[in-house]
């Protein structure tokens, strides 16, 4: 008798590999780029103004301290000195910290959203080259899942 080969009634998926191992550290440059430097930019944001309304803080004590006698006032005003300078080391550290988190948070999320737009791209390309439509599927903690579901739906009716 010939051998029958058994055709599975439900399509293959194309599913992402689960290794965390990418081969390129940007998957689409323009959008991850464009994510981190907002992000970077908003920490700066924040970080600028809180330094700036600390330094106004520092000068207008040292006016007021000023009001006081010679002794006094140079006692109050040496420790102002100290105290502002480390209040700059700290924001200084603080923006740096933040600066570094702002960017790898922003590259672990643009990766969430490029790695399934990059996926679908390819899945795509493949179902135009062999002519077959089958439906996609992506990890959990990708984001984008309603176009997933959508392109899914679309396979089935087509």
């Amino acid at each position: 008798m010939a051998a029958q080969t058994h055709v599975s009634a439900m399509p293959k998926t194309l599913t992402q590999p689960d290794n965390r191992k990418t081969k390129h550290f940007l998957i689409n440059p323009r959008l991850q780029i464009g994510i981190v430097v907002y992000s970077i930019l908003l920490t700066l944001t924040f970080q600028i103004t809180a330094f700036i309304a600390n330094k106004m803080f520092y000068e207008n004590f040292a006016k007021t301290a000023g009001t006081r006698s010679p002794i006094e006032e140079h006692a109050a005003l040496t420790f102002l000195s100290g105290q502002q300078n480390i209040a700059f080391n700290v924001y200084l550290t603080v923006s740096i910290l933040a600066i570094v988190v702002a960017f790898v948070v922003g590259i672990i999320y643009s990766h969430r959203v490029a790695g399934p737009l990059h996926a679908l791209k390819r899945h795509m390309q493949t179902c135009a080259e062999t002519g077959k439509l089958t439906p996609v599927k992506f990890r959990d903690s990708d984001y984008i899942k309603d176009v997933v579901t959508e392109f899914n739906k679309m396979v089935e009716k087509v």
